[in-house]
Order: structure tokens, then sequence, then C-alpha cells
């Protein structure tokens, strides 16, 4: 095989370096990583790739006296399991120590984004390894050199990890203070929100979508709902003379 210089984390970068007649060579895999460095083409073991079930993401929040919540997140990312055969008659031990330190890094470099090409219809390129666990089909020679051996790579869909900026003081915010408030003969909106010294619009974002419709709105007394904390009166400054 050429050597190759692979200075990206896969993807285009790496396709333009890799030669054409590397990438789908029947039943072998090309396993590519900047750092940790490696550079190889596998054998697919028996059970080859085996993708996860996908996930949406859904979840569901509870609220009381209520149905729950469908909130979206953001989608987990892919997973599988990708089952490979090191073969070398002169030994594989040096595949193997590159293939988990692309895992759990070493003492130079964190663990590397894995390039691997070669299956048709793979989900994406771009993998992190999160587990490794060894098969049966072993062999080694007199020397008891591993001649053969076989794993299973536990991969994970690789995402650059994005950061959001928190605009300047919107942590410093307080929210505002709420309390229950149990509903008079005779309430509307507008009438508590005169008593409390906020909008009636207020009290509506307070509370579920549909309690508080309208302003002159007629509300069942007894029912509880949520309203601003009352804010004290400011007098006014006294002018100096």
């Amino acid at each position: 095989m050429a050597t190759i210089n692979v200075r990206g984390y896969g993807g285009r970068q790496a396709q333009k370096l890799i030669e054409s007649k590397h990438l789908h060579t029947s039943g072998r895999v090309h396993l590519v990583c900047n750092i940790p460095p490696m550079n190889r083409t596998v054998w697919l073991g028996p059970e080859g790739w085996k993708q996860a079930d996908v996930q949406s993401g859904w979840e569901v929040t509870g609220r009381p006296h209520a149905i729950g919540m469908t909130t979206w997140p953001g989608a987990p990312p892919q997973e599988g399991d990708l089952n490979i055969l090191w073969i070398n008659d002169d030994g594989v031990e040096q595949y193997i120590q590159e293939t988990i330190d692309v895992c759990r890094g070493t003492a130079k470099a964190d663990p590397g984004v894995l390039f691997i090409d070669g299956l048709p219809g793979f989900p994406t390129d771009r993998w992190v390894i999160g587990s490794i666990s060894f098969g049966d089909h072993m062999i080694r020679d007199r020397s008891m050199k591993r001649i053969r051996q076989d794993m299973t790579l536990h991969l994970i869909e690789y995402l650059p990890p994005t950061y959001e900026t928190l605009r300047k003081g919107a942590l410093s915010q307080a929210r505002p203070k709420t309390v229950i408030y149990k509903v008079k003969r005779g309430d509307t909106p507008a009438k508590i929100a005169r008593g409390r010294r906020c909008k009636w619009t207020d009290i509506r974002g307070l509370n579920r979508k549909g309690v508080i419709k309208t302003a002159n709105q007629k509300l069942k007394a007894g029912i509880q709902i949520m309203v601003p904390v009352l804010t004290p009166k400011t007098k006014p400054k006294k002018k100096t003379k």
C-alpha cells in the first residue's frame, strides 16, 4: 500500500489523499486517523458492520395534572459495531496497539477521530471508538506472537463540538418571582393586574395556554393562578431647593 500523509480528520480531505484503488477492496475497510497515527486496510470480520437502533432524541417532560410536554433537545449520534480481522504472518501486535491508541489515546495525544471507508452505505465517515472487544478467532505462531486476531469496534458518530456564546449579562438577570393567587368572585385578568401593579399579559404568560385569554375574562372563583409578586410602591423623590 502507498504511504499516505493524512493531515485532517477524514471527510473530503482524507478522500482526496487516499488512492481510490485502496478504498473499496472487496471484503476490506480502510482505517485512517491523524493523531494518534493510523493508516491501515483490514479485513472485515465474520459479523461485519451492525448498526445500532437509531434514536430520535425526543423526550417527555412531566407536568403536574397535565399531559407531558414533548421536547426535542437534539438527536443522539449514530452508533454501531464493526467487526474486523487483523491477519499478518509477521504479527499483528502493532495493528492492535494502533487501534487501542486511537480508542484510548496516548501519553502525548487524546483519543483520535477515525475515518472509515470501504463499506457501501456507511452512515457517516468520521467516528470515535467507544470500546474494543476481542473475539475468539485468534491464532499465534510458534513464538506465541499473534498473527491473526479479530476485534469488534463499538463506533460512535463524531460531530465536532460547537458552543453557543451567551449574551453578556444573560446569567445575571433574575427570573421574575411568582406567587399563587386564589381567584375571587368578580376577578378579571385586568383587575388582578391592577392590584398587582403589572400588565394582564404578564399574568397570561405565567399560566398554561388557555387559562388566561382576554383582559376582561371572568375567571371562575376559587381557581388558583400564578401572578407576579407584588412590587412595593416607590415613593417619589422630594425635590431639593
